[in-house]
């Protein structure tokens, strides 16, 4: 989920093949340009694209767009039957292949990798449909960055990066095998190349009740746990959009409240809700 020119769900693959002749496919999606293909790639004259689902009768062909000034590669447009048919052969275990006819090279064959799909596509689903069901009042919101990710242990991710002066703050749900945790995270180095380096050294105090933490010393990280139940209580508002606060005090005594979720949140706490759902037993 990102915040750019407009909001944009975006569902990465790993690159495939050998530089220059290899790529990275990018679906992604956004209101103003619908379902679409990225495909970041040197290779130039790409012919034509077609994709199957390995041990399936299910295959596509894709058509190339004219090249844009705003893509490395090129891209296609997909009919929302075509991303829903290939999103659904991921989300049921199946691997994708695909076949690229170039002008004066032999065929390329690929097939992309799939780890964690059966969660990823349908977090990808969830993205869109949250846009799609509470359009943004407007496309760029540059403080808004969330993310939401899951691996190979089964670990779910919700995280927001709040900016805090000069040192932003991260905070991140967790579940995992066995529980789930809260970890509130602040930078303690500067990373503007364009500014004079400082560095954090003095901890700050924090109050993360309304998170069901506890007051706390802040310098780098602080880990908690928190149930089941807090979790389900702290996802369903992010969902809504609802936010909550954390409590900051620095060494010098000045207060701050930051908000944790909120408005530009919910796509990507529906992605972290679906990659629950899926992940769960």
């Amino acid at each position: 989920m990102g915040y750019s020119e407009q909001p944009t769900c975006q569902l990465w693959a790993p690159g495939v093949g050998e530089v220059p002749k290899g790529l990275v496919l990018v679906p992604y999606w956004n209101a103003r340009d619908g379902w679409q293909l990225w495909f970041l790639t040197h290779l130039q004259g790409i012919q034509s694209v077609h994709f199957a689902a390995a041990g399936t009768a299910h295959a596509w062909d894709v058509k190339l767009e004219p090249p844009r000034a705003d893509f490395h590669g090129g891209h296609a447009v997909l009919e929302p039957a075509v991303s829903d048919a290939i999103l659904g052969s991921l989300e049921r275990g199946h691997a994708l292949a695909m076949r690229l006819t170039v002008q004066g090279e032999p065929p390329l064959s690929f097939e992309i990798p799939t780890r964690n799909q059966q969660v990823a596509a349908p977090m990808y689903r969830a993205c869109v449909q949250a846009l799609l069901d509470d359009p943004p009042s407007y496309l760029l919101q540059p403080d808004a960055n969330f993310s939401a990710h899951t691996d190979d242990s089964g670990e779910c991710a919700f995280r927001q990066l709040i900016d805090h002066g000069r040192f932003p703050v991260s905070v991140t749900l967790l579940e995992k095998t066995g529980g789930a945790e809260i970890v509130i995270e602040r930078e303690t180095e500067t990373r503007d190349p364009h500014r004079a380096y400082k560095r954090r050294t003095s901890p700050d105090q924090v109050d993360a009740k309304q998170l069901f933490g506890p007051g706390f010393d802040l310098l780098a990280e602080f880990r908690y746990d928190i149930t089941r139940a807090q979790l389900d209580e702290l996802a369903g508002d992010l969902v809504h959009g609802k936010t909550r606060t954390l409590a900051f005090t620095n060494a010098a005594g000045k207060h701050s409240k930051l908000q944790f979720g909120g408005r530009w949140g919910k796509p990507t706490a529906a992605m972290f809700a679906t990659c629950r759902t899926v992940r769960s037993p």
